[in-house]
């Protein structure tokens, strides 16, 4: 292919630079020198990526089959000559083979491959792609399966017993089938990645170059070192300078911390002392000095003291660093029986996930085998195109890396390899993408790949560039150091195409929650974008958040079509739906007065039982139970949902329609396994999820990973607010374990792993506080990457809403003051010009940053549409699995103050949490709670959750539960009784239909199991909240909450009202009062 460029090429490719039009032009130079279409393989991210490379190369041989200038281009960058006959040709022919194209995505290619040689791969024969419910279905099958063989033999029972003792070493969890079955969930991949013994917790691994905490004796006694370090406390010689007086009984009180501690107990309230000990000292040899910060002075503390207690301190970190290690050892030695039996019941049957593809073909079980395949799958491939490397994972490397080493090595240099990638968009770190895989192609293969840049877009205009180029091309100017960005870094400018692109970015802020979300709704208000014709986005960090907004806007612009694409759970997310399962679940559990009683509360009340005569309802449910078992619950599903369709309001039928047939869906999926197990189905219903469907003219709501590729008009940032860039994640939630992993440093394997301990050890060893140094700087770039990503979909329109930058001197760096110190403040001619055309500033509402015409959509008019059109339009489209705002007089008790027409999402079911992080965490939290009998069991339920909340969650938690008079609240009452915690209910009260959740609720019963009495418990995380006088106001502003929460348990139990008392526990004072 001489004359048509480099037969082997890296390109780093920014954001809107072209890549899919550079990309497709090296496949047309491959086809046009001759090469079969079947021998090339190009392999994306996405379906859509793989879809639009296709559509391109279609278009650009179609176009230059027929139109002379675009002929003429193409022959130009080709360097070719080509005529249109030959392109006509060329088109034909990969058509005729368009069934054996290599062009998808690396899941795609996995499959195919394991399609063609299940047995080399250990596979029966045909298998099946499970979905993520179907997944856990049968993980939980293959654990029962384990559990059984545990019971009936002995060396089995004793090492899963040996196992989790050893994993749950320190830890008061007895629930041993529980959490198998979290660690199976979370860590299943991770045992299969990483299948060596010898990394998973061992010293040998982690601390190579050894450790001080290593060279201790075995039988140290810290006894001795701490009553020498008590007999200088007095002296006062054992610092420079010398330690104040007032400071001798914090110098005590660590070393009590210190003796006191155990695996159990741990540090409670470590002092800011205490921390700086463990930090100073941990990592301390003989002969090193030691300098600790206390208050604003640096102490140099002396060798003879330093001495006996780092010993103290080192042995601390030994006894802890073991137990992490035995956990990680334990995880793995129960994994590895779950894997098995998961391989034999499962995997070995053809049940596989996306995931299990690249560990199938990377496994060397069988080297000749292995061999055999690859050498016949570099038969037929002779040439690479790799698109969006930075999201590749190790797993998946290893499957390629020697099918395209043949390429990038040929020494005749017949065969081709291009990838194209751009690491300031690696957004899927968190799903396994490495992106430092590309650097070690340049390391690994430089002398055989010529490297090029892409930086000018032709995507965006000058002035969404320049505001890029402004945040992300001046960190020097910051406080924020990202070293890795500084390096990859390339100013970005607009091509021919945009550069006279006319647009505007506007940055506004407020701290009013309320205030912004209305901002947003006037933005699109104003704008009218699909009325214009514009491509427009809101674009979120969390999914949670594009759910809420998407009501929002469908609720305040009932006119505009707003496409929900962050995914649905047609199963739970409705109050149809809910109702369905609480059908079934009444039917399968007699006893459970619950769903029953929410089941009155709805139309299937009087559908199952037309005098509301108890047998008759019995009668009922037992039918339904046996219909399930013969027919299936695809089919109950329908005759009762279609009973229930006629009963529901007109203005909520066709939602409630299109939910059930999406519903109806999912059950025909789980009948599909032979199970008739309704638990099995409620929670495989609850778990499943489905996408909507998108269209163009719509506004479109999604997260930022999920825009990742596209383009836009205009694009809406909402939700800039978050931590600081340098946070570190935590470990999956839900999880047992914080299992660390540490990649290889070529990308390609796993180095070891650990169950992580908490920072005030991790940081008093030198290994681990460096990983942690190198995380955040990870965790930076990271961040980086998804702001970057958010910031470069928009053609012309960037708008931005977020909190008021912090005013404390030198806050944390969040995107929030990012933006601050990199974006220029509005003058006041600007901020008057952009009210003039985009009029949001309300209350604190004020614009902060402008730059171009903020009237540049004027130049597209909007074009007339009816408003029912766009709902019913969304109501027509089988696939759109976004909830619809339906016009009816729904409410919530915390919003009864102020009543409206809201979603129907409320119409039976769970309303959608609103609450922010902390009164959710803290709610989390409570909800753990069963009983609490004595301080005993307060310690131990603390202790449980201290290292997976938050410090000011768990300090809210904490308050409440050692007050005597809030922690009554948990204590088990005499006599039989039951406590709901976090119940979800949907009830017609007063002509309105009612949704919420209580808190907590305990009921008393007698002997019959008949309620006697109820108390129902609020928790409130309200900040205002700071004395007693605070307390009462609070009290009085949620009464008509609680009254209202009164009022549906007294529907649903039948209880009188006076029969139901009302607490409030308030977090912050805390404190708590009868209403």
């Amino acid at each position: 292919m001489s004359g048509r460029g480099p037969r082997r090429e890296l390109i780093t490719a920014s954001a809107g630079s072209g890549k899919t039009f550079q990309l497709t032009d090296r496949y047309l130079g491959l086809l046009l020198a001759g090469e079969k279409p079947e021998s090339i393989v190009a392999l994306t991210f996405s379906r859509k990526a793989a879809g639009e490379f296709f559509d391109a190369i279609l278009q650009k041989l179609a176009e230059a089959a027929s139109d002379d200038k675009a002929r003429d281009l193409l022959n130009t960058r080709l360097k070719v000559s080509v005529s249109a006959d030959d392109y006509r040709m060329k088109l034909a022919e990969l058509l005729t083979v368009m069934h054996k194209l290599t062009l998808g995505t690396l899941d795609s290619f996995f499959h195919r491959i394991l399609s063609r040689f299940p047995l080399e791969h250990g596979l029966g024969g045909d298998f099946s792609i499970l979905d993520e419910s179907s997944l856990q279905m049968e993980l939980g099958r293959a654990l029962e399966m384990l559990f059984r063989e545990g019971r009936e033999s002995g060396p089995l029972r004793d090492g899963l017993g040996s196992a989790f003792r050893q994993a749950r070493e320190g830890s008061d969890d007895r629930k041993f089938a529980d959490w198998m079955v979290q660690v199976a969930k979370h860590f299943r991949i991770l045992r299969n990645l990483c299948q060596e013994e010898e990394r998973w917790g061992r010293p040998g691994a982690i601390w190579p170059r050894g450790a001080p905490w290593l060279d201790l004796d075995e039988g140290y006694d810290p006894a001795e070192d701490l009553a020498a370090c008590r007999d200088m406390i007095p002296g006062n010689a054992f610092s420079d300078p010398p330690f104040k007086e007032g400071d001798f009984d914090k110098w005590l009180a660590v070393f009590d911390a210190l003796e006191k501690w155990s695996p159990a107990v741990g540090f409670k309230g470590a002092s800011a002392l205490l921390k700086r000990v463990f930090k100073g000292l941990g990592p301390w040899r003989p002969g090193g000095g030691c300098e600790i910060k206390h208050g604003r002075t640096d102490f140099a503390l002396s060798e003879n003291f330093c001495e006996p207690l780092s010993r103290v301190v080192q042995s601390i970190l030994r006894r802890e660093f073991e137990r992490r290690m035995l956990r990680t050892q334990g995880a793995f030695r129960a994994l590895s029986e779950a894997d098995s039996v998961f391989e034999k019941q499962v995997r070995s049957r053809g049940g596989l996930t996306f995931a299990d593809l690249p560990l199938l073909l990377g496994r060397s079980d069988d080297p000749l085998a292995k061999m055999e395949v690859e050498f016949r799958l570099d038969g037929e491939y002779r040439h690479w195109l790799l698109d969006e490397f930075q999201d590749t994972s190790p797993a998946q490397w290893r499957v390629l890396r020697n099918l395209v080493e043949e390429a990038i090595n040929d020494p005749e240099d017949g065969r081709a390899f291009f990838c194209v990638g751009d690491v300031k968009q690696a957004i899927y770190g968190w799903r396994g993408g490495d992106s430092r895989l590309f650097e070690v192609l340049k390391e690994r293969y430089g002398s055989r790949l010529e490297n090029s840049g892409l930086n000018e877009s032709w995507r965006s205009g000058p002035d969404v560039l320049d505001t890029v180029n402004d945040v992300f091309g001046k960190l020097s100017s910051t406080t924020l150091s990202c070293p890795r960005w500084e390096g990859v870094w390339d100013s970005h400018k607009p091509s021919e195409l945009t550069e006279n692109l006319q647009g505007h970015v506007a940055w506004w802020t407020s701290n009013e929650d309320d205030e912004r979300k209305q901002a947003l709704v006037s933005l699109i208000r104003e704008i009218d974008p699909v009325a214009r014709g514009l491509s427009c986005a809101v674009l979120t960090q969390r999914r949670s958040t594009a759910r809420e907004l998407v009501d929002l806007l469908r609720l305040e612009l009932p006119e505009v079509p707003v496409e929900n694409e962050v995914g649905a759970n047609p199963g739970s997310d409705n109050p149809f739906s809910v109702a369905l399962l609480s059908l079934l679940r009444a039917a399968a559990h007699p006893e459970d007065g619950f769903s029953r009683g929410h089941l009155r509360m709805t139309p299937f009340g009087r559908l199952l039982a037309t005098s509301g005569d108890p047998d008759e309802l019995n009668s009922a449910l037992m039918g339904v139970l046996r219909q399930v078992c013969v027919e299936g619950f695809a089919t109950v599903l329908k005759e009762w949902g279609g009973r229930a369709l006629k009963e529901v309001e007109e203005t909520a039928r066709a939602f409630c329609s299109l939910r059930l047939r999406h519903f109806e869906d999912l059950a025909r999926r789980f009948d599909e396994t032979g199970s008739r197990d309704v638990d099995a189905f409620i929670e495989f219903a609850k778990g499943s999820e489905s996408s909507g469907g998108a269209s163009e003219k719509s506004v479109r709501v999604m997260t930022i990973h999920k825009s990742k590729g596209l383009t836009f008009d205009m694009v809406i940032l909402p939700e800039l607010d978050g931590n600081a860039l340098d946070a570190l994640r935590r470990g999956p939630q839900g999880s047992p374990l914080d299992l660390y992993v540490k990649n290889s440093a070529d990308g390609e394997g796993v180095e070891w792993t650990l169950d992580w301990p908490n920072s005030l050890f991790s940081g008093a060893d030198s290994t681990l506080a460096g990983i942690i140094a190198s995380d955040r700087g990870e965790a930076v770039f990271e961040n980086l990457c998804k702001l970057y990503v958010g910031m470069t979909r928009p053609r012309q329109g960037l708008y931005l809403f977020s909190k008021c930058p912090a005013v404390k001197k030198n806050p944390p760096v969040n995107y929030v003051e990012l933006l601050n110190q990199t974006l220029s403040s509005v003058s006041e001619e600007d901020r008057e010009n952009v009210e003039s055309i985009l009029p949001l500033s309300a209350g604190e509402m004020e614009v902060r940053h402008s730059r171009g015409s903020p009237g540049w959509f004027a130049e597209h008019s909007p074009h007339s549409s009816e408003p029912s059109d766009a709902l019913s339009s969304l109501l027509d489209v089988d696939d759109s699995l976004s909830t619809v705002t339906l016009l009816v007089s729904l409410t919530s008790p915390s919003k009864h103050d102020k009543a409206k027409a809201i979603l129907g999402e409320s119409l039976f079911g769970k309303e959608r949490d609103r609450a922010t992080d902390l009164g959710t965490e803290v709610h989390e939290l409570f909800e753990e709670i069963e009983w609490l009998e004595d301080d005993a069991a307060v310690q131990a339920f603390l202790l449980k959750i201290k290292e997976k909340a938050s410090a000011i969650a768990f300090e809210h938690v904490r308050k409440v539960l050692e007050n005597e008079d809030t922690r009554a609240l948990f204590a088990k009452p005499e006599g039989a009784s039951v406590v709901w915690r976090e119940q979800t209910f949907s009830l017609l009260l007063e002509g309105e239909l009612v949704n919420g959740t209580f808190d907590r609720v305990v009921l008393k019963q007698d002997a019959s199991g008949r309620w006697l009495s109820a108390e129902i418990i609020d928790y409130k995380t309200d900040r205002d909240i700071k004395n007693d006088a605070d307390f009462e106001v609070g009290a009085e502003r949620h009464r008509k909450q609680l009254e209202f929460y009164r009022k549906a348990l007294s529907s649903l139990t039948g209880l009188p009202a006076e029969k139901i008392s009302l607490g409030l526990i308030y977090s912050t004072i805390p404190s708590s009062v009868y209403l």
